[in-house]
């Protein structure tokens, strides 16, 4: 079920409006940029094999990772495209594929009780 990969997007989302003094321009990237890398995988994942959502998951994570790149470099003016690309997207990819192994575990354990 995706009901985890929704309640941690949402509570994600609250969470970067209610710490972060950012323009709402910059949330509303942010926000879609983890709705894209990670709820839209969990949901097309969540009957397939981990080989196969791995590669669904790895997708997601770097369209997401170049959408939060260029939509914060436009939205902050000071910022250029792909600065800081060698730190920014390898921790990005792991972070959104650990979330997935975190959902899919967390789903798994629902399901069976």
């Amino acid at each position: 079920m995706p009901a985890t990969a929704l309640i941690l997007f949402i509570l994600f989302s609250l969470a970067s409006l209610l710490i972060s003094d950012a323009p709402m321009r910059v949330h509303a990237i942010d926000i879609s940029g983890l709705f894209i890398g990670y709820v839209l995988p969990a949901l097309l994942t969540t009957q397939r094999p981990v080989r196969q959502a791995l590669v669904i998951w790895l997708s997601g994570a770097i369209i997401a990772l170049l959408f939060l790149d260029i939509g914060l470099a436009w939205a902050i003016s000071k910022r250029a495209p792909f600065t800081g690309w060698h730190l920014l997207y390898p921790g990005g990819i792991l972070a959104f594929i650990l979330l997935q192994f975190v959902t899919r575990t967390i789903d798994k354990q629902r399901c069976s009780q």
